[in-house]
């Protein structure tokens, strides 16, 4: 897969991630903390199906073993980022600045990093099917 779209790709879901962070731990939080969990972790759900799309449609020939690894990176570097900059930006300790990843523990956000890591394998297997039917 192309590691230059895929990064790019990435670097425009964690700015639209921020950017409703920042939205839900304003606007949002004045309702229900819960509430913005939830928006935090849903909103960019589809916008990183939109992103895995257009990355396998840009490389219908990459394989799955690309796929995952654009996921893993996708995934991994969301996590810390994320973890970064409510250290850094907050001032939490490493242990709360991550706790809102523990999915055990009731926070959404979780699934986040989730779908970056199956999105681009999933995107890659619709643009297949969807070739192979043209």
């Amino acid at each position: 897969m192309r590691i230059g779209l895929a990064l790019a790709l990435w670097f425009s879901t964690m700015v639209l991630i921020l950017a409703n962070s920042a939205i839900g731990n304003t606007l949002i939080a004045g309702i229900s903390p819960r509430v913005a969990d939830v928006y935090n972790a849903l909103v960019p759900l589809p916008y990183i199906a939109i992103c895995a799309w257009l990355l396998a449609r840009r490389a219908p020939q990459a394989g799955l073993g690309d796929a995952l690894a654009i996921g893993l990176l996708w995934a991994v570097s969301t996590i810390l980022v994320d973890i970064l900059a409510a250290r850094l930006l907050h001032g939490l300790s490493w242990r709360l600045a991550a706790v809102h990843l523990q999915f055990c523990d009731g926070y959404f956000f979780a699934l986040v990093p989730l779908a970056q890591l199956l999105a681009p394998a999933i995107g890659l297997r619709i643009a297949r099917a969807r070739t192979a039917t043209v």
